[in-house]
């Protein structure tokens, strides 16, 4: 009596190794088209393929200004209301005709950011005197406080440009604003504005002209 595995079992020995061969490639061949589905899927949908984390990345610019901006016309631009704290007095009160006009510019931020899809980054501005000394005591929209804007990469690679509105301290003189890009709490980028002049008159008489509009 014969002891081979392969007689007892009736089947010859060949057709399992070709049964094996035949599951390796069908596999093979099941992985390949998967690859291919899904390289056909992030061609349609970029936003959709995962980050491969290799780099990250990270700095910022000011492409353009808007001199001269009240908080109600930037919240035009932007589309929404503008956020908790942003251009808002931290004491005392105002009626509402005086705070939407509540006068700032508009600095055109430009981010470039690799690896940071899904992560979300903040601007965060802070205002100096051309002494270089951070404004101290000033509203929170003058001097930082809390984040200015804040953004979502959709893309591993992604550029974006953000509208942020600066508002004018109530002072007299020379002043440039400087913004950070954060995520979480690391510092990814700093960027500084030209010198910005102003005078206490000139910021009476802008608030007064927008009240006088409306």
């Amino acid at each position: 009596m014969s002891s081979d595995p392969a007689q007892k079992s009736g089947r010859p020995e060949g057709g399992r190794r070709w049964a094996k061969v035949v599951s390796i490639g069908a596999l093979g061949t099941l992985v390949g088209v998967a690859g291919g589905v899904l390289t056909d899927v992030y061609a349609i949908h970029p936003s959709w393929k995962p980050d491969p984390g290799v780099s990250q990345v990270a700095n910022a610019k000011v492409v353009a200004v808007d001199k001269s901006v009240s908080i109600r016309d930037y919240a035009k631009r932007i589309g929404r209301e503008v956020p908790s704290g942003i251009g808002a007095p931290s004491v005392g009160s105002r009626s509402r005709r005086t705070t939407v006009c509540l006068p700032g510019n508009v600095y055109y931020v430009q981010e470039n950011l690799e690896g940071f899809k899904d992560r979300a980054t903040s601007i965060v501005l802070y205002a100096y005197d051309d002494r270089g000394r951070r404004l101290r005591g000033a509203y929170p929209s003058v001097s930082g406080g809390s984040p200015a804007f804040n953004t979502t990469p959709s893309r591993t690679v992604d550029q974006s440009v953000v509208p942020v509105w600066w508002q004018w301290p109530y002072r007299s003189g020379t002043f440039f604003v400087r913004f950070e890009l954060f995520h979480d709490k690391s510092l990814l980028g700093i960027v500084d504005t030209k010198r910005f002049h102003l005078t206490q008159q000139k910021y009476v008489q802008f608030v007064a002209n927008c009240v006088n509009r409306k």
